[in-house]
């Protein structure tokens, strides 16, 4: 009986072909940007908006609204005009601590965030 044939290459002369080397470069590419999308997917979107209530009625307002984790600030950003506000966190349990742009301050409120989303908050500042 006879044994099927062996199949050998050597590695130094195919990585240093050009077909070859072009190839590499593109499988390098790909798990790079495969990678970087998997990192950027994870995790959910956590918004909402600051809301104030002068004279019994509430009405939006801009602000900035503080992030943390375990104590610790994870971000900060602006609201729109209109007081709106989203952001794109890791998993996990988050503070979200605001202030308008008047300077009154927002009562704190916490945002959970899963691989399959986050959570829609409404600050009230009075």
């Amino acid at each position: 009986m006879s044994q099927p044939p062996q199949i050998c290459f050597d590695w130094h002369e195919v990585a240093s072909s050009a077909v070859a080397g072009r190839w590499f470069a593109v499988a390098i590419v790909f798990v790079a940007v495969t990678a970087a999308g998997c990192a950027t997917t994870r995790g959910g979107t956590v918004d909402g908006s600051l809301i104030t209530f002068p004279s019994g009625s509430s009405r939006p307002t801009s602000g900035t609204v503080t992030v943390t984790l375990r104590g610790h600030q994870v971000a900060r950003m602006r609201t729109d005009g209109s007081g709106h506000f989203s952001i794109h966190l890791a998993p996990g349990s988050y503070t979200l601590n605001a202030t308008t742009a008047t300077g009154v301050k927002c009562r704190s409120d916490t945002a959970t965030v899963r691989n399959s989303g986050g959570d829609s908050l409404t600050l009230i500042c009075i």
